[in-house]
């Protein structure tokens, strides 16, 4: 009987294991996969307002046919906090089949995107779901200097109230990433990295945007207009009557604008109001990218 017994035991005790080792109940206990994580983008709002765009003529550095002063009006939007880094961009390259590009042996991580041509940004920005900023909106981002208003509230402005940097008359190497070997004016001389460094490694200006002075320039839509607010606008010159709305600068061209400076440039090439420009095929260690959402 013993025997007999003993045999069914066995035999349920087999059928249990197979039933226990079903492909099903295997794939429980294997390991979790890790989740996919979307890099986020951090936002400033920038408020709708009319400034002036330019500098004066008596700015050291300024640029007589590239700088001339016009009143522009922007419609509010939001400019990334931040320069677009290796991460996210990394991300961006995963999803879509396409190459890295090279982080020149300096880290990736935190640190801003670079090796990236006008294109290679408009394809990142259209992938993300936003666009490039225009170079208005990029300067009043950097200037974050809103118009002025007398006791009667009437709208004014002045020639002299707009400094060479947000910083004010100088640019320190512990306040941007630049050549501080090439200081502005008689500022002192101040450190000279030769390479980027990671994005809010420096204090942000007063719309709380990081790295607008220094790092990598920036990708901006306008194809490069000579005069900006003179030729192509009619001779606008200083007239506040006469405020260009949202330009959005010429519809073809050559070279595209960059704006804000490089690791590797002097201070007077950084200040804001500053109109750098190359061909959009361009990709190198000094150009990086920063993103705007419309409102």
């Amino acid at each position: 009987m013993e025997n007999k017994f003993t045999k069914i035991f066995y035999g349920f005790f087999l059928v249990a294991a197979f039933v226990a080792c079903k492909p099903e109940d295997n794939i429980k206990t294997q390991v979790p996969q890790k989740t996919d994580t979307v890099p986020t983008i951090d936002w400033i709002t920038i408020p709708y307002d009319t400034f002036m765009m330019g500098s004066d003529m008596n700015e050291n550095g300024h640029e007589y046919n590239y700088e001339v002063l016009h009143f522009v009006v922007l419609d509010s939007f939001k400019l990334s906090k931040y320069e677009v880094t290796f991460e996210q961009y990394d991300y961006y390259c995963e999803k879509t089949g396409k190459q890295k590009p090279d982080d020149n042996g300096w880290g990736r991580g935190k640190r801003p995107v670079i090796n990236v041509s006008y294109y290679d940004a408009l394809e990142y920005a259209k992938f993300m779901n936003c666009r490039l900023p225009t170079e208005a909106e990029w300067e009043y981002a950097c200037r974050c200097r809103k118009s002025y208003k007398n006791k009667y509230g009437k709208v004014q402005f002045s020639f002299g109230r707009y400094k060479p940097f947000n910083t004010g008359d100088t640019l320190l190497s512990d306040q941007a990433n630049y050549d501080g070997t090439q200081p502005y004016l008689k500022n002192p001389t101040g450190a000279f990295l030769n390479k980027t460094a990671e994005v809010g490694s420096y204090k942000p200006n007063a719309l709380g945007l990081y790295d607008m002075h220094g790092n990598v320039m920036e990708w901006c839509f306008d194809w490069h207009d000579y005069i900006p607010g003179f030729s192509d606008y009619g001779n606008i010159g200083a007239d506040v009557n006469r405020c260009i709305i949202n330009p959005k600068g010429p519809t073809t061209g050559t070279e595209k604008i960059v704006r804000g400076g490089s690791y590797m440039t002097p201070a007077y090439r950084c200040r804001t109001a500053f109109r750098n420009r190359v061909i959009p095929t361009y990709s190198g260690n000094m150009v990086g990218i920063r993103l705007v959402s419309d409102m």
